[in-house]
């Protein structure tokens, strides 16, 4: 029998409450475990992006200090002792000149066939350097560095992929630069985005990982080769 101004209500209201706090206990806990990851996959990003820094640093240091180190080889003129003149030789009798035998007729040479000029890379998409971004000759890591491109700079990027590298097309040039300093542009006013083909493909003899099919956007690549 229920008490005299107990409101019969009140128990739910409470069994509604607690079922709240624990709906709400388990959405912050979600939201923790999404912020770790979130920060975790920030730190090995920033990581690797402090490593490509310290790498180009290293190989434009080495570089400077073998051409300020390196000397012009000078040579040292050795005096010549005089050679003794030879005893004189008496002259041969004159004899009469040989006749010169006709020409042989010149067979006909065939055109010459200009070289074959190699296939460009297909371009797949359009990106943008999120930061300042270094620029090497080559896919190794011992390739020589070329420069650096600008934040903000936009470039073509081609089906070529490897050693942690892509090729680039960048101001009619073929180079090479790391991915993780490349994002998809965000698309410009009255311009619609450029569709993206399949991700860059690794050269021959790199490992191939699987890819989806895709039908690849035609695009006009820059055939100059880098300097």
């Amino acid at each position: 029998m229920e008490q005299a101004g107990q409101d019969p209500a009140a128990p739910q209201e409470v069994t509604r409450l607690l079922t709240e706090r624990d709906a709400l206990t388990r959405r912050l806990t979600g939201i923790d475990q999404r912020l770790e990851a979130l920060y975790a996959h920030r730190q090995e990003d920033l990581s690797r992006r402090l490593a490509s820094i310290e790498e180009a640093i290293r190989e434009l240091s080495r570089q400077g200090v073998a051409g300020a180190t390196a000397a012009p080889a000078q040579s040292v003129a050795q005096p010549v002792a005089p050679a003794a003149a030879p005893p004189p030789v008496p002259a041969a009798p004159a004899t009469p000149p040989a006749q010169a035998a006709p020409a042989a007729p010149r067979p006909a040479t065939a055109p010459a066939v200009p070289p074959a000029q190699p296939a460009s890379p297909r371009i797949i998409g359009e990106r943008v350097a999120v930061d300042a971004l270094a620029l090497w000759a080559g896919p190794r890591r011992d390739a020589a560095p070329l420069g650096w491109a600008p934040p903000g700079t936009r470039v073509l990027l081609t089906e070529v992929a490897q050693e942690h590298r892509v090729q680039i097309v960048y101001q009619n040039r073929l180079v090479w630069a790391d991915p993780s300093w490349l994002e998809v542009p965000p698309p410009q006013p009255g311009r619609p985005p450029a569709p993206d083909a399949a991700p860059a493909r690794p050269a021959p003899g790199a490992a191939q990982p699987p890819q989806p099919p895709a039908r690849p956007a035609t695009v006009a690549a820059a055939t100059a080769p880098p300097q």
